[in-house]
Formats: structure tokens, C-alpha cells, sequence
């Protein structure tokens, strides 16, 4: 199905300095080259998700600026990148991420003021609970238990911290050679 000219894919998200995955994400893709097969995400487009909105009609990007003003901005804040996990389940992992530790719980707060926000401009909320995350890869195969062992030998795995990043309204443009990011706002 062809995207609609009138329509952008988009999704609200934080970009943070690279340098703290940079040989993290090279070690990582070498730990586990033999036990999963999948699409690694490129360290530029390392990003987290506040929420996908998909297609949306750009008639209503003005709107969705104007309601989230208050977070697309730039934020301090101290978050540790730290273990492994999978989604869905250990069982059936389709995406490997890096879990963020937020003490304070800042972007569960950013996240449920995005929601309410987007909420009274008719889009829907997520149906699944948020879990700050980097997503890694996006899983197609998987060897059991092997791959399952090395996502736990990393349970404790710090990555770093960091503290500032940055919230924008981003368009994601798919292409073979994968996706495209472009700061809207």
C-alpha cells in the first residue's frame, strides 16, 4: 500500500549523544552474530520512542505541535543505560533493546502528558504500557537458549548515562537501504 501524499509517517522521540553507544552497539553486533539474524539499527538513527503516531495527515501536524509546545524542548535530566531486554517475551523476542533507568520517572510523565495531549486531538493511546527502551535490532531469527543466555549476560550491562537530551516531532521516511529521520520540530 502506497503512501498517501498527503500524509507523513511520524513519531515523537528523544535523540541523545551517540558517543555512548558507539562501541557498545559494534561489540553487541559481534556478541551475538551467530545467534540471531536480524536488522540492526544504524547508530545515527539511534533514538527513544515517546510514541508512533504512523501516517498521519499533515493537516494535523500544526495542531500536534501546538498541543505538545510544552514537550518538545530540551531536557537535564540523569537516565543510565543499563541490561538488556527483548519484546515481546523472552520466548519470542522479535526486538532487542537497551533498557533506560529513569529514577524519577521523567519520560513515564513526558510519555502520560503526550498521551492526554494527542488523546484530545483524537489520536489514539498505546495499548501497551510504556517501558523505556533503545531498540538494538529488530529480531527475525533467534537460536534457543544460546540467544536467550547472552541477552542475560548483559542483565547488568551499563552502557552509560546520560544527561540532557532532546524531544522532537520526527518524520520517519522508509527506504530499502532502511529509514530516513528528519526533525519536523
Amino acid at each position: 500500500m502506497e503512501k498517501n501524499i498527503e500524509e507523513k509517517r511520524l513519531f515523537i522521540g528523544a535523540y541523545f549523544e551517540k558517543k555512548i553507544f558507539e562501541k557498545a552497539l559494534f561489540d553487541l553486533k559481534r556478541e551475538f552474530l551467530n545467534l540471531c539474524t536480524g536488522k540492526w539499527v544504524e547508530l545515527q538513527n539511534l533514538h527513544f520512542t515517546f510514541k508512533f503516531l504512523g501516517n498521519t495527515n499533515i493537516s494535523l501536524i500544526p495542531n500536534i505541535l501546538n498541543a505538545l509546545k510544552e514537550e518538545l524542548k530540551q531536557y537535564e535530566a540523569s537516565l543510565i543505560f543499563e541490561g538488556l531486554g527483548v519484546f515481546p517475551r523472552a520466548q519470542q523476542p522479535r526486538v532487542l533493546f537497551v533498557k533506560i533507568k529513569d529514577e524519577n520517572e521523567l519520560l513515564k510523565n513526558i510519555f502520560n502528558s503526550i498521551e492526554q495531549k494527542l488523546f484530545s486531538l483524537k489520536i489514539q493511546k498505546e495499548k501497551y504500557p510504556f517501558k523505556s527502551h533503545i531498540t538494538l535490532c529488530r529480531l527475525k531469527s533467534f537460536k534457543n537458549p544460546q540467544f536467550k543466555e547472552k541477552v542475560e549476560k548483559f542483565n547488568n550491562f551499563s552502557f552509560g548515562e546520560l544527561n540532557n537530551f532532546s524531544i522532537h516531532l520526527i518524520e520517519s521516511q522508509l527506504s530499502a537501504k532502511g529509514p530516513t529521520y528528519t526533525i519536523i520540530k
